[in-house]
Formats: structure tokens, sequence, C-alpha cells
């Protein structure tokens, strides 16, 4: 419980990335054509969002290297 109430943005991209596994074809066509089709400023902040998320997930993975410390 405690690690959900810690990492709730990496648990709810995780239960996002399972949810869209689980799609049907016609829904990923769908969806598929509905992003391409869209304007350049949506698929720009599309990235930046996803840009934003492995920079904070990159945050939380650094361990310190404690062996400097010796």
């Amino acid at each position: 419980y405690t690690f959900l109430m810690e990492y709730p943005l990496w648990l709810a991209v995780v239960l996002i990335s399972l949810e869209l596994h689980s799609i049907r074809e016609t829904d990923y066509n769908w969806l598929q054509s509905k992003f391409i089709n869209s304007p350049w400023i949506v698929k720009l902040c599309i990235f930046a969002i996803v840009l934003q998320l492995v920079i904070n997930f990159s945050h939380h993975s650094i361990q310190p290297f404690i062996y400097t410390q010796f």
C-alpha cells in the first residue's frame, strides 16, 4: 500500500499500459488513425508529456553510489 501511495504516477502509467495492451484491434486502428490525423501541435504536446514522464521516472531510479564514501 505504501508503494502505491509513494508512486502514483508509476502506477497510473502501468495501468494505462496494461489497458492499452488489452484493447481490440479495431480500437487500436481507430486510435492510430486519430493520432495520425491529429494536428502537429497535439503530437507535440503528447511528445512533451512523454518526455516529462521519462525525465520523472529517471530521477526516481537514480541510486547513490555508496562506495564513493569509503
